[in-house]
Formats: structure tokens, sequence, C-alpha cells
């Protein structure tokens, strides 16, 4: 299912920014089992929503601009 796989990459995500240990987008990518145009449109998507990821070419990995960390869920409400 499609979506089971988006809360898999966002939790392998949030860990590796986290450690600040995703590498270049080429190393970050391959981590993930993704092209690195679809890792950029992943980042683009969660930057949209407001998730503040920043890419720190000397320490060549990603990073949360802001203190914090990613959850994803799918969270059923009954009426």
């Amino acid at each position: 299912m499609i979506i089971e796989n988006f809360l898999v990459e966002v939790q392998r995500m949030n860990a590796l920014i986290k450690l600040k240990k995703t590498g270049t987008p080429v190393e970050f990518a391959k981590k993930l089992g993704l092209s690195t145009r679809t890792l950029h449109r992943r980042i683009d998507f969660l930057k949209d929503i407001g998730v503040p990821i920043a890419y720190d070419r000397f320490a060549q990995s990603y990073y949360y601009t802001k203190e914090g960390e990613m959850e994803a869920m799918i969270l059923f409400k009954q009426k």
C-alpha cells in the first residue's frame, strides 16, 4: 500500500535527519531506496506542509532548522 510506504519513509527520514546522517541527496535517496528526484519531491512536500528541513552543504546532511521531529500517522476519528 502506498501510504504505508510513505509512513515508513517518513520514519526513516526522521531518524537519519535527527542523527544528521543523511549524507548527500544522492546518498540519502539510496538509503531510502528512492531516486534523487523522488527524494526532492518528498522533501518539497514536507516543506510545503511546514516541516523545517534544510541541507547543510558543509556537513553534507539534511537537518531540522527548528527543534523537533517528524511523526507520520493515520488518524481515525469516530463521530
